[in-house]
């Protein structure tokens, strides 16, 4: 039961780090959205081909950084539904390399203005998916757990299929004892009620034989009585 209720501690845990992952994905997309409006705006407004054409350079790197972003997220998402520590563990270095692309190529975007929200949720999607940070820690342990609880069911499962298999046979003696017991018996009733025939016959014949003799002597000795008188 301990470890039940640490595999419902530790999965309540994730599931909030993963929200709050949710969470700072939704608002750097919307923190970037005005960034990338104003890149336009100025685009529209702008008619120096030199600086439209690092404007563009920059919107392209705006996009780039969206990309990569939700590159991260889709990732982190993959990795929360790893079953093995070993899939953790080169899940949190793609996120990593990610996350280094990520702050490389949101450098230019610094200087905007609006960015100033965007640099901030950048900096705490770091932390979260920083390598052993709360993230990594907390899926690592999750997983590890599962993994033991599995071996125990697995180990419980083999338990039970041996327990079955000797019930079974247990089962199929008894019904075999059984059987062979019925089976005794029966010869057994068998020759008792030969025993019993045979008894009774006997019993009738010695009946009949010393009926016989008496009756036979009785009338001897009065067919002799007869004959004196």
């Amino acid at each position: 039961m301990d470890m039940i209720s640490t595999r419902i501690d530790q999965t309540r845990r994730v599931d909030q780090l993963m929200e709050q992952i949710n969470w700072l994905h939704q608002d750097i997309r919307s923190e970037l959205k005005p960034v990338r409006q104003e890149v336009h705006w100025q685009i529209e407004r702008v008619n120096d081909s030199k600086e439209i054409q690092n404007l563009l350079v920059q919107l392209s790197t705006l996009q780039r950084v969206i990309d990569i972003e939700s590159a991260v997220y889709d990732m982190a998402i993959d990795v929360a539904g790893a079953s093995m520590p070993e899939q953790v563990d080169n899940g949190m270095k793609v996120i990593h390399f990610r996350l280094m692309d990520l702050q490389e190529s949101s450098t230019t975007l610094m200087n905007q203005p609006t960015s100033i929200a965007y640099k901030q949720l950048l900096q705490e999607l770091v932390v979260v998916l920083s390598p052993e940070g709360a993230f990594d820690k907390q899926l690592m342990s999750l997983v590890t757990l599962n993994g033991d609880i599995q071996k125990i069911q697995e180990q419980i499962a083999l338990s039970m299929d041996a327990i079955h298999q000797q019930i079974g046979e247990l089962v199929s003696t008894a019904d075999q004892t059984f059987k062979q017991g019925k089976s005794e018996t029966a010869e057994r009733v068998s020759y008792g009620n030969h025993v019993l025939i045979v008894c009774f016959s006997l019993s009738i014949m010695t009946s009949m034989f010393l009926t016989y003799y008496f009756i036979n002597r009785r009338i001897v000795a009065r067919l002799i009585g007869l004959g004196d008188s």
